[in-house]
Order: structure tokens, then C-alpha cells, then sequence
């Protein structure tokens, strides 16, 4: 009622959309940032589980039990998505 009332609506109406561009302009870095960091840190997780598949394979089974590389591979694939999540949280919580 106060702005209709002085008469000031489209400087109201400039001011907020301004201020929302603002806002939006950095939600729209930080989701793109986000997605970048997310997607380079799956590659290296995804590298480094590749190499360390590799090693394991080639070890001989009486250094390494096959069923323990199997366990290890399934936990190193559930941590890199945790990892991840834990960063994205962190991302979140600071902004």
C-alpha cells in the first residue's frame, strides 16, 4: 500500500528485479562451478579406481584374496559418490 500510495511502483519494480539478476547471476557460477568441480572429481576417482583395479588384477591371489578386491572395488565406487556429496554439502553450507 506505501508504494502505491507515493506513487513508486516501477522504481520498486526496477530495484527488485536488480536485485534478483544479481542474485541469480551468482546462483547461476556457482551451480556451473559446482557441476565443473563435480565432474573432475569423478574423473579422477574414476582414474584412480581404474589403476588401482589394474594393480589389484595383476597382484597374484596369494598376496590379495579375489573376494577382498571385489569388496575393495565396491567401496571405492560407493566413496567417490560420497566424497562428492560430502563437497557439495560443504559448497552449500558456506554459500
Amino acid at each position: 500500500m506505501t508504494i502505491r500510495c507515493f506513487g513508486k511502483q516501477d522504481e520498486f519494480i526496477k530495484e527488485n528485479v536488480d536485485r534478483v539478476d544479481g542474485n541469480l547471476r551468482m546462483d547461476f557460477h556457482n551451480n556451473g562451478l559446482n557441476g565443473w568441480l563435480g565432474f573432475r572429481m569423478e574423473f579422477v576417482g574414476s582414474l584412480f579406481l581404474c589403476v588401482s583395479t589394474v594393480f589389484m588384477i595383476l597382484l597374484p591371489s596369494n598376496v590379495i584374496k579375489p573376494e577382498d578386491v571385489g569388496l575393495s572395488l565396491s567401496y571405492r565406487l560407493s566413496l567417490n559418490g560420497l566424497l562428492f556429496w560430502v563437497l557439495y554439502t560443504s559448497c552449500i553450507v558456506e554459500n
